[in-house]
């Protein structure tokens, strides 16, 4: 039994106390301590370069890559195809964070896996922001950002 000194107790009770070295009494192995790991969304954010805007659009692109049944096909490529108003309401970002952090970082850190274009489906139809996703690559950049996930290393607070 472990012994605490100075612990208060109601008589008849026994004090309760956890071992500071994670032992288990009964099978006296050593427990590893607990390693966090970062969600989805996390992973987007530092695969979109550490900018929280780019991370929750990503996170939103391949939320909706995967439900949306009907993509346009365009390009030898699918496609997903809104305003930038509708992706920034999508995404829960305003129309500035799209615009000048959002679209910027992941042109930037994304081109490997997502392409973006500005593009009319129809000829006298509004411009509208395309975007195209490759699945493996993304989960091949997701999977390595999960392998090399160091909070230190990594700077959220860039701009």
């Amino acid at each position: 039994m472990l012994n605490i000194p100075n612990a208060k107790t109601k008589p008849g009770m026994t004090p309760v106390a956890f071992p500071s070295d994670h032992t288990d009494p009964k099978s006296k192995k050593t427990k590893k301590p607990y390693k966090a790991v970062p969600g989805e969304l996390g992973v987007c954010r530092a695969v979109a370069g550490g900018s929280l805007a780019a991370g929750v659009l990503l996170y939103r692109i391949y939320g909706l890559w995967r439900v949306q049944q009907s993509k346009l096909t365009r390009f030898n490529r699918e496609w997903i195809a809104n305003s930038r108003q509708d992706w920034g309401t999508k995404a829960g970002l305003t129309f500035s964070e799209i615009k000048n952090t959002a679209l910027p970082s992941l042109r930037k850190y994304c081109s490997d896996f997502l392409q973006i274009r500005q593009c009319k489906v129809h000829h006298d139809g509004p411009k509208l922001l395309w975007i195209s996703l490759d699945v493996d690559a993304f989960r091949e950049a997701m999977q390595n950002s999960k392998n090399h996930w160091e909070m230190e290393e990594i700077s959220f607070d860039k701009k």
